[in-house]
């Protein structure tokens, strides 16, 4: 009897140590993935900071070619890139010992056919729900997709908005119906407690937005919250502020002079037609202390990104990476 104590009890303690050991290395490759997708966006956002920057001195110079291709590469960087960064997650996690789950690339093949039969139906038509960001914009980003779910993950983005379900009302966002089935109840608390109070009845919900088009610029995966503005720039910082931005930003080599400089007829700053781009400070915060410049009061909530100094505290300049392992 002593001996079959001792025997349950060892067994016991082996299963222990597995579980724990388990649990440590799923906390790692989840921390790992998460860190290293959050990084990714961290260098994309600087990019197109910097992209930001070339933009001005194009404009400057009246080369209205280097500004077209200046917001394409920067509509790909926001669109395209972060869905890359769930293979760098996916790589992190998988050197932290996690395992592929097919059921994670299966959601990223079932929404690149979304993405195909959905997003691409109504392109180019009036009133698109699902405009492109740029012309072949949904074939890239579906090709995408696929290729990174053919890699195998072992890491899940667990924070995707959808441009089908954008959370304009309740009953559209994820979140609603992942705490109806009790993976999260907290989230009634925080999100919706009002609504649910006061609930008497199916007729008692907002009525739902009807469709029409919004913004994709954005990644789906591990969005960077950036903003296409068509404006011109002029209107929004002042001379002395674009030139404080050229001589701390611009690199040297690519300075321009005042003499070399286009009168305000052929500089494209004055151009209402430009695109340019923006971060939202209500998602990000003010992640860019001294390498950005703000609005003016007109418009406080959002800011100019620039490639920026990293927080030594958390080796990224901010990011929204939620991983699953």
């Amino acid at each position: 009897m002593v001996l079959l104590a001792v025997f349950v009890y060892a067994l016991v303690n082996v299963d222990s140590f597995l579980a724990v050991r388990e649990k440590l290395r799923l906390e790692n490759a989840g921390d790992a993935a998460a860190l290293a997708a959050a990084s990714r966006q961290m260098d994309l956002v600087n990019e197109i900071g910097s992209l930001n920057i070339e933009h001005i001195q194009a404009a400057i110079a009246g080369d209205a070619k280097r500004c077209e291709e200046i917001e394409l590469e920067q509509r790909r960087l926001a669109l395209i890139d972060p869905v890359f960064a769930l293979e760098t997650a996916s790589d992190a996690a998988k050197k932290n010992l996690a395992r592929e789950n097919d059921s994670f690339s299966q959601i990223l093949r079932d929404h690149a056919n979304t993405v195909r039969t959905v997003y691409m139906a109504g392109a180019g038509m009036a009133d698109d729900p699902f405009p492109e960001s740029y012309p072949g914009a949904w074939a890239e980003y579906a090709s995408a997709l696929d290729f990174v779910a053919q890699r195998g993950l072992a890491a899940g983005a667990d924070n995707i908005q959808f441009h089908y379900a954008d959370g304009r009302h309740l009953l559209l966002k994820r979140d609603f119906y992942s705490a109806i089935a009790a993976h999260d109840w907290c989230w009634f608390l925080f999100n919706c407690e009002n609504e649910l109070r006061n609930y008497s009845g199916f007729s008692s919900w907002a009525p739902l937005p009807r469709g029409g088009a919004f913004a994709t610029e954005n990644s789906e995966l591990f969005s960077l919250h950036l903003d296409a503005r068509r404006m011109a720039l002029a209107d929004v910082f002042t001379d002395d502020e674009i030139t404080l931005l050229i001589d701390r930003f611009a690199k040297p080599s690519s300075s321009l002079s005042q003499e070399e400089q286009p009168d305000a007829y052929t500089n494209l700053l004055y151009d209402a037609s430009q695109t340019w781009f923006f971060y939202d400070m209500a998602r990000w915060g003010r992640w860019f202390d001294g390498s950005r410049l703000s609005f003016r009061d007109d418009y406080r909530t959002a800011d100019f990104p620039i490639a920026g100094e990293i927080k030594e505290e958390y080796n990224v300049n901010g990011a929204a990476a939620v991983c699953r392992v």
